[in-house]
């Protein structure tokens, strides 16, 4: 049923947030920093936002050589390069904004696993370099590495090259401390916005619940974004994720990077193992907002598993899959979208890194934003 809004319902906002996920809720958050009497209500479709702050894989990083190589190979160095600095600056803006304790963080580094030497070869030429480009915001994060199959269990020493500099999340928390710092914003769970108007002095939100009036708007909804502005370069892209029982004997306490970033892998808390990704052996299909999991990638997160990842004859069982929903470009690219038309902001396409990327881009949106009004 379509209920009728209140008066207080009715009172035109100064901005409205379609979104209340991670890149959302810290403009909200940074909102209300540098001007505390905007009016602002964050609207979000679910009960709890649900695309990809709550359904990803905890990493607190900024790509594995091999995801710079191929993104400098798609777009160019300087595209790699700078996409590479901001998400490192996100994440310092990040530690700026949170305690490590109020959102899960861990500096347990990352690691590339390689298993063919032209690719481990290549990445090992480029490390010097790579340092070189953000010497100014971390100290040489990338070190090459082998573990030795004794030392770690493997069945077989692996290449690797290491990342010092890099972290995890516990996502679930890091929602929760952020909507706790939130004052003064109103917040709508579990209200979907159908359709926009911009009026020229207004703008009109139809939801799924009443009407709403702002005088801007701003579209934070990722993955979700063609349903309310369909001409923008924004693909949702699925990224599918298991979760083993404990195991015990597997002792890398690093992030785990495979294959181009395109398979991730983290120990949790109670020994059990996440694995995630595998959209790159499907991508027509993965390029969809439907929450489902499917035997094909899911059957090749559990051979990246068996074959790269644990060591050797491991017993365990799958005890969660699900399903999140990301962002890119209809060639691949990570770089976020910001920009307005009228009184209708954006900013979407967060490249599978919102935990990096949110902080930057809603810092900096959120200064041109108050500045402008």
């Amino acid at each position: 049923m379509h209920k009728t809004p209140s008066y207080w319902d009715n009172t035109q906002h100064d901005l409205a947030i379609i979104g209340a996920g991670i890149t959302g809720s810290m403009v909200a958050f940074f909102l209300e920093q540098l001007a505390p009497s905007m009016r602002i209500v964050l609207i979000d479709k679910e009960p709890s936002p649900y695309g990809a702050t709550t359904r990803n894989a905890g990493f607190a990083c900024f790509g594995s050589v091999s995801e710079f190589l191929d993104d400098k190979h798609d777009h160019g160095e300087e595209y790699a390069i700078n996409l590479m600095i901001k998400r490192i600056n996100g994440l310092s803006i990040l530690q700026d904004v949170f305690r490590h304790d109020d959102i899960g963080w861990k500096n347990n580094g990352g690691v590339e696993f390689f298993t063919t030497k032209d690719m481990y070869d290549e990445c090992v030429e480029a490390v010097p370099n790579i340092n070189q480009y953000i010497e100014n915001t971390t100290v040489n994060p990338f070190k090459v590495k082998v573990y030795d199959s004794k030392e770690y269990g493997l069945s077989k020493s692996t290449h690797s090259i290491v990342n010092q500099s890099e972290a995890s999340v516990d996502s679930g928390l890091m929602l929760a401390s952020l909507h706790h710092k939130l004052r003064y914003s109103k917040r709508l769970f579990g209200c979907h916005v159908t359709d926009l108007n911009d009026v020229g002095t207004t703008v009109e939100i139809t939801t799924s619940h009443f009407n709403l009036r702002a005088k801007q708007v701003l579209v934070a909804t990722n993955g979700f974004t063609k349903s309310l502005i369909p001409d923008l370069n924004v693909l949702p892209n699925r990224g599918q994720i298991l979760v083993t029982s404990p195991i015990p004997e597997f002792c890398i306490r690093e992030n785990i990077h495979y294959d181009r970033g395109y398979f991730y892998a983290r120990q949790l808390h109670d020994k059990r193992i996440l694995i995630g990704g595998g959209r790159h052996l499907d991508r027509e299909n993965e390029q969809t907002d439907v929450m489902e999991t499917t035997m094909l990638i899911q059957e090749s997160l559990e051979r990246v598993l068996k074959n790269v990842i644990l060591p050797k004859d491991s017993k365990f069982t799958i005890d969660y899959r699900w399903a999140g929903i990301m962002a890119f470009g209809r060639n691949n690219e990570k770089e976020p979208i910001v920009g307005f038309k009228g009184n209708i902001h954006h900013i979407v396409r967060m490249g599978g890194m919102g935990i990096a990327l949110a902080p930057v881009i809603a810092r900096d949106w959120a200064k041109v934003f108050t500045e402008s009004n």
